[in-house]
């Protein structure tokens, strides 16, 4: 497992190339077999994350949101924070930290190096090469669970895709 992290997770970044290479796992939108293309391109991701040089994108910046995408930052990734609360966004873009479980000084210095920006918008997101989806499953009147918050996510980013393939 990964060293600790500045709010006091561990990151098993060994994890990350096992799930890229999982046989059978088909990682890119070319509708092409794994064999030919998939499991290459997923190779590049794998190496761009262990390497360090993987862009990462979290949307949604709260409790849980917030600190992942910190911790991305505080390893040097660049990493964008995309919320549709313009507030939030703009608070976090002037180094400002509303999360008590994170350091204020982190936060302060991970904007202040450009390691960690925020957007409102998906598609101003830039070339992200791993979105992490952080925003609240509301429960229906049955307990089941709601999933309209994931598919505008998954929508928004369908209609903006990234301006770069895949690695």
């Amino acid at each position: 497992m990964g060293p600790q992290g500045s709010f006091g997770a561990r990151i098993d970044f060994r994890m990350v190339h096992s799930l890229t290479t999982t046989p059978g796992m088909h990682t890119d939108t070319t509708a092409e077999p794994l064999s030919r293309n998939g499991a290459a391109a997923a190779q590049r991701l794998a190496e761009r994350l262990r390497g360090g040089e993987a862009r990462i994108g979290v949307v949604g910046l709260g409790y849980v949101g917030l600190p992942l995408a910190v911790e991305y930052a505080d390893r040097g990734f660049t990493t964008v924070g995309v919320d549709v609360d313009a507030d939030r966004v703009a608070r976090l873009n002037a180094g400002e930290n509303w999360n008590e479980d994170l350091a204020d000084e982190t936060v302060r210095r991970v904007v202040t190096e450009e390691t960690l920006t925020a957007e409102t918008d998906v598609g101003q997101a830039g070339a992200v090469d791993v979105f992490f989806v952080c925003v609240p499953t509301p429960l229906t009147a049955h307990k089941d669970p709601a999933s309209s918050r994931h598919s505008s996510v998954v929508h928004v980013h369908a209609l903006h895709p990234p301006p770069r393939p895949l690695p």
